[in-house]
């Protein structure tokens, strides 16, 4: 049975085969929900004496405001644990409504991540299995921060190491405050 006969059959006993469809839009939906829609992620980076270190960081769909919840060389279970606290007193210090956290698989967050989010009435929605592009606005300022730290550290190239690890979370906030300026995002 195709589209056309259904719509047919609906149409002749008297039902719309589309109610209120043109009454809200797929960007209008998306725009009434971004203000309920975070996303967390984390990458490493290399300091110029050669440690790897983790940034870990959310960011907010609405305005693509991003912050750095911590810059670690190991993300220990109770350093992602005190990064998931700190983001859900900032988001109740600022008034927003967070309802969902998007995030990867990655073994880095513990039961208690998640534990902490859902108290905080914030349902964490998991991406799938090697599908990044679920969580694609925060990809995006993964790959972003991995490609123009260097240059902000003032470093030059992307093979080049990146930071002294006591510089690192200032050059990273401020290349994201910088980032967000010169470059806005559509709202």
């Amino acid at each position: 049975m195709v589209a056309s006969t259904v719509w047919e059959i609906l149409k002749d006993a008297g039902i719309s085969p589309a109610p209120e469809r043109t009454s809200s839009t797929w960007a209008d939906f998306l725009r009434s929900q971004a203000d309920a829609l975070h996303a967390c992620g984390s990458f490493e980076t290399v300091t110029l004496s050669g440690a790897r270190l983790y940034v870990f960081a959310l960011i907010e769909h609405t305005g693509r405001r991003i912050r750095v919840l911590g810059v670690t060389a190991y993300p220990t279970t109770s350093w992602v644990v005190q990064a998931a606290r700190n983001p859900v007193m900032d988001l109740q210090d600022a008034g927003c409504q967070a309802r969902y956290l998007v995030r990867d698989r990655d073994g880095k967050f513990p039961e208690l991540f998640d534990t902490i989010l859902a108290d905080a009435a914030i349902e964490v929605v998991l991406s799938g299995i090697r599908i990044p592009c679920m969580n694609s606005i925060m990809e995006r300022q993964v790959q972003t921060g991995r490609r123009e730290l260097p240059s902000a550290a003032g470093l030059g190239g992307r093979q080049t190491p990146l930071l002294l690890f006591g510089n690192a979370r200032g050059v990273v906030t401020g290349q994201c405050s910088y980032s967000e300026r010169l470059m806005p995002r559509r709202r």
